[in-house]
């Protein structure tokens, strides 16, 4: 029951986590829809140079910290895999 459970609680933090990547992916792409949109619209450029950074940056906040998390899990995984193999 307990592992049933614990691997319940791993595969809800899996999926959240891609469910965070793929809303900070979708805000990134229709922000810059709609920047482009404006610009077209408004023929005003300014204020691209502060929003786009922003935005940006953002994202890519989210992508590192899902790689660095994935990365973690991929590490533990093998050494747990290899522990777990028969020796001889």
């Amino acid at each position: 029951m307990a592992n049933v459970k614990k691997q319940t609680k791993k595969q809800w933090l899996w999926e959240y986590c891609k469910k965070v990547v793929r809303v900070a992916l979708n805000v990134w792409i229709v922000w810059n829809f709609y920047i482009m949109f404006t610009m077209i619209i408004t023929q005003d450029f300014t204020n691209v140079a502060v929003i786009y950074p922003a935005v940006t940056e953002f994202t890519k906040s989210v992508l590192l910290g899902y790689l660095f998390k994935a990365g973690l899990e991929n590490v533990f995984k093998i050494k747990n895999s290899n522990e777990s193999e028969p020796v001889g």
